[in-house]
């Protein structure tokens, strides 16, 4: 989706384990085929994904420009390798982002997580 590319035809992830178990045990080596096209498209989609990332987050313009997690995330990434003046400078863009906020509780998607959790009785605020 960030890519804008579809993949049609492809193998579903969560696929590709039991069909190599399959080949292991003595099943054709055909399923396996879909397989190797899922993975190349994979490392091809990666290499669209860095050239995205870095037109689009190592300009300081264009980077204003990214999503607040985004940003966030950028900054940990930042901070982790000790790059604090450009973490700093994402957590700016972040505060400055002028998406829309949230308006109601059950629009968050990390709210709606929380509240399955606690009635499961696995989270806790404390």
């Amino acid at each position: 989706e960030l890519l804008g590319s579809v993949r049609n035809g492809d193998v579903d992830g969560w696929q590709i384990p039991g069909r190599f178990l399959d080949f292991l045990r003595g099943a054709p080596a055909e399923p396996l085929m879909e397989v190797v096209r899922h993975n190349r498209e994979d490392v091809r989609s990666l290499g669209r994904l860095l050239v995205r990332i870095d037109a689009g987050y190592a300009d300081d313009v264009e980077r204003r420009l990214a999503p607040r997690g985004d940003l966030a995330g950028l900054a940990r990434a930042f901070a982790r390798e000790r790059r604090l003046e450009e973490a700093l400078a994402c957590l700016d863009d972040a505060l400055a982002a002028t998406e829309p906020a949230l308006t109601h509780e059950e629009d968050d998607p990390a709210r709606r997580v929380q509240r399955k959790w606690q009635r499961r009785g696995c989270y806790s605020d404390r």
